[in-house]
């Protein structure tokens, strides 16, 4: 008589260690493997008869970060967006231009530096104002002050450029700039987040940013990057910026179900941040931080930042080598 298995058990297999039970019916279970080294998740999924469930022995699930947050399984794919993306093709795109790692000065100089100069503005240039603003309701100097966190005064390699500067970075700044006592409110409510990290002040805060006037026909500023640029500036050891595309990518690749939904929501964004930090842990232990020494998540969105685009640069590459030798 086979052994009896339930979706969602742990399971121990001999030799493709800790596992979880994904799919099971009269005939077959499905399980995934999280230590199994295969590069993309479905080939770290096996199939068992049921004359084979003695091999899977279940124990009693424990938290686990990655078996308790896979994403749905359709029993042939997880239900993830779609991506060629693989986390070790990502450690080696980084490490091919990067061969230092995360402490590379390139990397440094190109990818981080200006992001880690933003933080030190915000808290000696920004923060010992801040309630002395937003006691006065002075949406203009808040404003400014949020402007020179991002750098508008600097030469342009040396701003932030976490939301795009034809449309996204001007409607934000022309709407904080115009907010007045609104300003002061999205102020406040960025500083008690700070403080409390809870649904409550997140969706105060969501709701403060909402509220600033925008121009008729403008871009909308509600959306993933204008919420989160200056909270992962801020507090870069648990807050991340959301760019949706790479976020997701990483997720898929990992992979890691975030309930991604484009409006603005304590429960996606709690996601990102859960993954975010396992993602720190696995590059932390990884080749890719060869001087081993603790990261945050400001090197997390730098290094994703830095695949995303390196990768890019890679297939547009091979792309027009392609077409030139079809040309040939």
């Amino acid at each position: 008589m086979p052994q009896t298995l339930a979706l969602g058990d742990h399971v121990n297999h001999l030799t493709f260690g800790v596992g979880k039970i994904l799919h099971i019916d009269a005939l077959e279970a499905h399980v995934y493997f999280r230590n199994l080294g295969e590069p993309v998740p479905e080939k770290r999924v096996k199939r068992f008869r049921s004359d084979k469930w003695h091999l899977l022995p279940s124990f009693p699930a424990a938290p686990d970060d990655i078996l308790d947050r896979l994403p749905p399984w359709n029993g042939t794919h997880f239900q993830r967006p779609k991506t060629d993306l693989t986390i070790d093709d990502a450690k080696r795109t980084f490490l091919r231009m990067f061969e230092g790692g995360i402490d590379d000065p390139a990397f440094y100089t190109q990818e981080f530096a200006y992001k880690r100069h933003a933080t030190e503005r915000f808290i000696n240039d920004f923060l010992p104002h801040a309630s002395a603003w937003i006691a006065a309701g002075d949406g203009v100097a808040i404003a400014e002050g949020i402007e020179k966190v991002w750098g508008k005064h600097l030469p342009s390699k040396q701003r932030l450029n976490l939301l795009y500067h034809m449309g996204e970075a001007p409607a934000y700044f022309e709407a904080l700039h115009a907010g007045g006592t609104t300003t002061a409110a999205y102020a406040q409510a960025l500083l008690d987040l700070l403080e409390s990290d809870t649904e409550a002040a997140f969706d105060r805060f969501s709701t403060t940013l909402s509220a600033l006037p925008m121009r008729e026909g403008g871009t909308d500023i509600a959306k993933w990057p204008t919420l989160t640029w200056l909270l992962f500036i801020a507090e870069p050891k648990h807050h991340i910026v959301v760019r949706p595309s790479i976020i997701q990518a990483f997720a898929s690749a990992y992979p890691r179900e975030i309930n991604f939904r484009p409006q603005i929501n304590a429960l996606t964004y709690r996601c990102i941040q859960e993954f975010a930090e396992d993602f720190r842990r696995v590059l932390q232990a990884s080749e890719v931080n060869r001087s081993g020494r603790e990261l945050d998540l400001m090197d997390v969105q730098s290094f994703m930042w830095a695949v995303a685009k390196y990768k890019k640069i890679d297939i547009e590459t091979a792309t027009k080598a392609a077409r030139t030798k079809g040309a040939v």
